[in-house]
């Protein structure tokens, strides 16, 4: 943090910092020390809700709207008649805490107390033998629930599915859907498609991105298609988007830049400093609407650095879905 600190002096200095990729208590303490260094910074695929401070901004989806969108799909669902069962990853990890508690606040009327937690296998060394889903299928298979919100990594989801294929053992032969939030693409499904399919297992994945969707048009935010073109340009094959990653680390620089570039474009050849773009980050809305690839986000100083505007599309595995509605937008 020193050398960024001593970056932001000279002719050329630093304003900003983008990357921030994962929800961990590690990226608070880092946050935290931008901020006290008055350096704005902008998470890429940044999602838990209590990863917040005075100078961190997102370009993603919070958990709480990741809940709200499965929920407007829900309620229009088939699916809606049908009890919850919540899994969730027990480790002190803010992306898995905070989507499980989203899950909890926004489903209670569907989960009630059918929960089962597991130990999942990113981060830190875990706190017990990762992966053992027996005891939450057992579980599923007692309460016949057939819609299953999963507060987990993506990393552990195929894991789960092998073990919900299992189900018939114990008398469960009625289809499940599972439920999650992801930045792209459940990045494992191909590996379980045949399992989805054999086994009537549908995971309902909201999303930061949708790049089959947009590819094809559906829905597509207006920036999509010019970030689609450059990529193409520059000879990289169209899966390199299939996890979100490489959609929102680009909206999390064109956003540093718009802020840049707004302020330069009012004080002409004066180099802009930290507090200059902070500034302008907080005023991108309206007329300075950020034209980004996952959609047109707006930020101001009143939403903790989460942006307005923000489509959450969803997708479905095994089966895409036919004609999908129009995403959730943060408010």
């Amino acid at each position: 943090m020193k050398q960024l600190s001593e970056l932001t002096k000279g002719e050329h200095p630093l304003v900003a910092v983008t990357g921030m990729g994962v929800s961990i208590p590690e990226t608070q303490a880092a946050a935290d020390e931008l901020s006290r260094l008055k350096i704005p910074a902008i998470g890429a695929v940044l999602t838990a809700t209590d990863l917040n401070s005075p100078r961190l901004f997102k370009v993603s989806p919070s958990n709480v709207d990741y809940a709200r969108a499965l929920r407007r799909f829900l309620t229009g669902s088939p699916l809606a008649k049908h009890r919850g069962y919540l899994v969730f990853d027990s480790r002190d990890d803010n992306y898995v805490k905070t989507l499980r508690k989203a899950f909890d606040d926004e489903f209670g009327d569907y989960i009630g107390r059918r929960r089962a937690s597991f130990v999942g296998t990113t981060g830190h060394k875990p706190a017990g033998i990762p992966k053992l889903f027996q005891r939450a299928v057992n579980n599923i298979c007692l309460t016949k629930a057939q819609v299953i919100f999963y507060a987990g990594r993506d990393r552990d989801l195929a894991d789960f599915v092998r073990a919900l294929s299992t189900r018939s053992q114990c008398g469960h032969d009625k289809p499940i859907t599972v439920m999650t939030g992801a930045t792209g693409t459940f990045s494992q499904g191909s590996s379980v498609q045949g399992l989805l399919k054999a086994n009537k297992i549908t995971v309902v994945d909201v999303s930061a991105t949708s790049p089959d969707q947009w590819t094809s048009g559906v829905h597509a935010p207006a920036g999509f298609m010019p970030f689609l073109q450059a990529l193409r340009d520059l000879k990289f094959d169209d899966s390199v988007m299939d996890d979100g990653y490489a959609i929102m680390h680009h909206d999390a620089v064109l956003t540093a830049v718009w802020a840049t570039r707004n302020v330069t474009a009012q004080t002409a050849s004066e180099a802009p400093d930290v507090q200059d773009v902070y500034n302008e980050l907080t005023n991108l809305h309206d007329a300075s609407t950020v034209p980004a690839a996952s959609g047109e986000l707006s930020f101001d100083d009143a939403s903790n650095g989460w942006p307005h505007n923000k489509p959450i599309p969803v997708i479905q595995l095994p089966d895409p879905l036919k004609d999908p509605e129009p995403p959730y937008l943060v408010p």
